[in-house]
């Protein structure tokens, strides 16, 4: 009985053994993988930022993340680059986002879905060291109202992909109708000279039932798509809680720019929201880019008004440097 405690003891430790140097190795295997992933990452967040930011391209120093029961990805160094025709070549800069997000209700709605994740939950999205430039061109124009218009803009032609207008709907109603028509058509001719078997040969009538069926399958098969793709579901991202801390903005103009003079530095108001889906409902990601921009834009104008209020009434020549201001 001593000899065969000693061979589990001994057979047990070897396991053991495997399974220390399985985990070594699949560990080592994963530091190796990681940094080309975090590669892949940043290539890709780069590629895709300009169909949600109207055009304009940014830059990442880097993506970094790790895996536990959330997803934590972490994104260094952002800059998002000013639209064309601007001196100063950047809009906004921003030191660190940190992004959290539940990982198991993303994997179990890929698995039902058999493909892409349809519901992710964002746990929180945190914003820090965010510097904003804002380049005037006139009183009323500026980099940030270009930014915002190419944005409409590329929101709009989304929109007229997801929801195609009322005439297309309409014509292809009447097509489908029209397609309808036709079929019940050749269907009655079908009965028809089925009716007449005698005056349709052996062969004919073979043929016809191998061209019925054919129809029948290829209609069937049709059907399965279609419903198939109606009962996809669109990818639902349930945001939480977004803060955007720290914000700091210059104010300048292609002028200052060439004559080397700084612009007006000031900071903005930290932007929270507590429940991001509670309070807006369920909204594509670039919606949710849009309103997180819309407030730090809003917050920028907020505090150049209350800026010109603190302001002493003096006259400010027409012709001045500083007529651009709108003061």
């Amino acid at each position: 009985s001593s000899t065969r405690g000693a061979q589990r003891h001994r057979v047990a430790m070897e396991c053991f053994a495997g399974l220390g140097i399985c985990c070594v190795g699949v560990c080592a295997g994963w530091k190796c993988a990681k940094p080309r992933v975090e590669r892949k990452l940043s290539k890709a967040a780069e590629t895709l930022a300009p169909k949600y930011l109207g055009g304009s391209k940014i830059t990442l120093g880097g993506t970094r993340f790790w895996i536990g029961a959330k997803i934590h990805v972490i994104l260094d160094d952002l800059t998002l680059l000013n639209p064309e025709g601007f001196r100063s070549p950047n809009l906004m800069e921003i030191k660190k986002i940190a992004v959290s997000a539940n990982l198991g209700r993303a994997l179990v709605s890929a698995i039902k879905a058999r493909g892409k994740p349809t519901d992710v939950e964002i746990n929180l999205v945190h914003v820090s060291g965010c510097h904003l430039t804002v380049e005037k061109t006139s009183v009323t124009g500026s980099n940030v109202k270009t930014f915002q218009e190419n944005m409409e803009k590329a929101a709009k032609k989304e929109q007229e992909k997801e929801n195609p207008p009322a005439e297309h709907e309409e014509s292809a109603t009447e097509m489908k109708k029209t397609l309808s028509d036709v079929a019940q058509r050749l269907k009655d001719k079908a009965n028809l000279v089925k009716s007449h078997k005698d005056a349709a040969s052996e062969k004919m009538n073979a043929h016809k039932e191998k061209l019925v069926q054919h129809l029948s399958t290829v209609g069937d098969r049709v059907r399965q798509k279609a419903n198939k793709e109606s009962q996809k579901k669109a990818m639902e991202v349930t945001l939480e809680r977004i803060e955007v801390l720290g914000v700091k903005a210059e104010m300048t103009s292609a002028m200052q720019i060439d004559s080397g003079v700084p612009g007006a530095k000031f900071g903005l108001h930290d932007i929270i929201f507590e429940n991001f889906s509670k309070d807006f409902g369920p909204q594509s990601l670039g919606v949710m880019i849009k309103i997180v921009l819309g407030d730090i834009f809003g917050s920028l104008l907020k505090n150049i008004t209350d800026l010109g209020s603190k302001l002493p009434s003096v006259p400010v020549p027409t012709n001045g440097v500083f007529s651009w201001l709108g003061f």
